[in-house]
């Protein structure tokens, strides 16, 4: 029997569908929990900065290279402070803007500066009794053509400001001695800081500079990377063999005498990228990774002590790779970051560490350092971002934490003594040929290179003799022979093809830095290599991570390594003085050119005279003024000061205006550009006098 119609729709409407299953009352309240966390995280962040208790701290930070508001060489070091909340004595916070010394854009192409220029030796100790720590940040400086904006900012220009001065030294040696915080960083050491400067940061932070400086590029095609500046890839072409003509990742090593040379990823690397080397029980107690990576410049140092170092970088090359190295002697491994073994008072960064783009409103947010790897790309090699995440910060914070809860307790009853220059060194290194004490005649007199403030212009010699020279001789050598005779012994040598040797070396000894700094021998160049600290017999260690044997790549070499001669100051010496140079006198001042400290080139003849002879150290000092009664000004500007009279007379004699003093009591002999009678007069000229002399200061008599 069938069913109606009727009833199957009856019955098809009178079921009643399934009810929803709606959320439990449980997960509505964690949905509504994870909302409110998201929206007021940020805001319970901010709250537990705001109530960090303060640490106040006085803080003297010196940064001279600031040509933008975006003060990106300290803000680093500002966003620590601000993050952990160390503060001024008022409990006010440090701002990027206004609370250092140095350089200060207001408005372009005005400036102002404020340093430790015309402070006396008693402001001096007062300022170091004031502060507890001293950080330099940056002393490269600022140069024309990134101020003014009136050339390529990717090609070298003078100098406007930088550079380290014994102000500077004297305050960081009172802060040293009395045993507070004192820390500086690439490039502190290097040009534009003059010489005997840079000898006595040396010893204070005790290392050596080799004159070596290098950088990694994601590229290296000039085309495709525009952060190359213009005056590496010129000195490259003048310095070596081949052009530039380079492709994919590298590492460019540029030294302070002008010789730029490349390593690639492709022929010369097994790890594109510089690695830095903590040691273990320096990395657990800092609280920073091992390995990391750097790809930002960094400057070739050799410490007094391996006690002192706390990390190292090591470039990973091939065999092709460490043969450049050998050749220039330069090491694969380095100190990255430079203690103090015997107070742990003293910290030298040998990278532009405080150099990084961050944003400075993250520090205002406490906990933010858990969720640091959003804010970097780990992929990225050149990404700077992840070293102060991950190496600068930690780092810096718990050296800033154990000398502010220490800082109190230190016994300063004592001056702590200041560190002399050590004669060994417990790395075994082979001190570069180009710091060798080997001496060389001029004028029947040695030029002392090392033991005197021989202006940068006779320094500059030993760059000139070491030019190397691609010329091919009308037989179709590779090669121009010319001898060079030194007091120990006469050689003959081989100007040098522009790639490596095949040589056997121990392990053996870095500035520019940004993109207008190094050196050549060009106009602006302004400084030459630095001496050894160590003697020649006591570097005889062979070390383990050495390579030797390695083979050239390329088919020419020479007999032995290039020798370059050290430049020595007139002294006193025996009769083997005498001696008779390879060439003659006349002919080696004829060829020389002089570079002065104000960066111009002048001839070897009117530098030395037309007899080609520096003044006797004999020479009576008629014309130098010796008693301050006898001087009429009240002010003057120096635009140099020697400890050897004839090295004055010579730097002196560039424009018979100048003039020589020397007063009682001091055994420096001051070159006097111009003198005034108020300091009005004398502050009015001395800012267009260091456009030309950038080490002029004010000396009041």
């Amino acid at each position: 029997m069938s069913i109606p119609e009727y009833i199957k729709v009856s019955a098809a409407t009178s079921s009643k569908p399934e009810k929803e299953k709606k959320p439990s009352r449980r997960k509505y309240f964690f949905r509504k929990l994870f909302v409110i966390l998201i929206i007021f995280t940020p805001l319970w962040s901010f709250l537990a900065w705001y109530f960090w208790p303060k640490k106040p701290m006085r803080i003297f930070i010196l940064d001279k290279t600031v040509s933008r508001t975006s003060y990106d060489e300290h803000m680093s070091l500002m966003w620590v402070l601000n993050y952990n909340r160390f503060t001024k004595e008022n409990l006010s916070r440090y701002r990027a803007s206004q609370d250092y010394f140095g350089f200060f854009p207001t408005n372009r192409p005005q400036f102002k500066v404020k340093d430790l220029t015309l402070y006396s030796d008693e402001q001096l100790d007062s300022i170091s009794q004031y502060y507890d720590m001293f950080y330099y940040t940056d002393a490269y400086g600022v140069y024309s053509n990134e101020w003014y904006l009136k050339g390529d900012i990717n090609e070298r220009s003078s100098l406007i400001y930088g550079g380290a001065n014994f102000s500077e030294v004297t305050l960081m040696e009172k802060i040293f001695q009395q045993r507070k915080l004192l820390i500086g960083e690439f490039n502190l050491v290097a040009s534009p800081t003059p010489y005997d400067v840079r000898k006595a940061l040396e010893d204070l932070f005790q290392f050596r500079y080799t004159g070596w400086t290098l950088r990694y590029y994601p590229e290296l095609d000039t085309a495709k990377n525009q952060d190359i500046p213009k005056w590496m890839v010129r000195l490259h072409d003048q310095t070596q063999e081949n052009r530039w003509n380079y492709k994919g990742p590298g590492i460019a090593y540029v030294s302070e005498w002008g010789t730029v040379f490349i390593l690639t990823k492709e022929k010369d690397l097994i790890s594109e990228i510089p690695v830095i080397n903590t040691k273990k029980k320096y990395a657990e107690y800092y609280k920073i990774p091992e390995f990391l990576r750097y790809p930002f410049w960094q400057d070739v140092v050799i410490p007094y002590s391996e006690s002192n170092v706390i990390a190292n970088y090591k470039v990973h090359t091939n065999e092709r790779g460490d043969s450049f190295l050998q050749y220039y002697k330069i090491p694969k491994i380095y100190p990255a970051v430079i203690g103090d073994s015997a107070e742990n008072l003293r910290f030298y960064f040998a990278g532009d560490f405080s150099d990084n783009p961050i944003g400075y409103i993250s520090s205002y947010f406490k906990g933010i350092y858990w969720l640091r790897k959003l804010f970097y790309n780990n992929q990225d090699f050149n990404d700077r971002r992840k070293f102060f995440w991950e190496y600068y910060q930690p780092l810096l914070q718990k050296i800033f934490y154990d000398y502010y809860l220490r800082k109190e307790r230190i016994d300063r009853t004592n001056p702590r003594p200041l560190p002399k220059r050590t004669s060994t060194v417990q790395r075994s290194i082979e001190i570069p040929d180009f710091s060798r004490e080997n001496k060389i005649l001029i004028s029947s007199q040695i030029i002392d290179y090392q033991e005197s403030s021989i202006p940068y212009g006779v320094r500059k010699m030993q760059a000139l003799l070491s030019q190397k020279t691609s010329a091919t001789s009308a037989t179709g050598s590779a090669f121009n022979t010319y001898e060079i005779e030194y007091e120990d012994s006469r050689t003959t040598e081989k100007s040098a093809s522009k790639t490596p040797v095949d040589s056997t070396t121990t392990y053996s000894t870095k500035e520019t830095k940004k993109d207008q700094q190094v050196p050549s021998t060009e106009k602006e160049s302004k400084t030459s290599a630095s001496p050894s600290p160590l003697p020649q017999s006591e570097q005889t260690k062979q070390s383990p991570s050495a390579p030797t044997n390695v083979a050239t790549p390329s088919s020419k070499s020479t007999d032995s390594p290039r020798t370059l001669p050290t430049l020595t100051s007139p002294k006193e010496h025996a009769a083997e003085q005498q001696e008779k140079p390879y060439i003659s006198q006349k002919a080696f001042i004829d060829r020389l050119v002089v570079l002065t400290r104000n960066g111009a080139f002048i001839r070897g003849r009117d530098y030395f005279g037309q007899n080609g002879t520096i003044p006797s150290t004999s020479a009576t000092t008629s014309g130098i003024s010796t008693d301050k009664k006898s001087v009429s000004a009240s002010w003057m500007v120096i635009i140099g000061s020697f400890t050897s009279e004839e090295n004055a007379r010579a730097f002196a004699a560039i424009n018979p205006s100048y003039e020589i003093i020397k007063l009682p009591g001091t055994p420096y002999f001051r070159v006097v550009y111009k003198s005034y009678n108020s300091l009005r007069e004398a502050k009015a000229d001395v800012a267009s006098i260091k456009s030309e002399f950038p080490d002029a200061w004010l000396l009041r008599i």
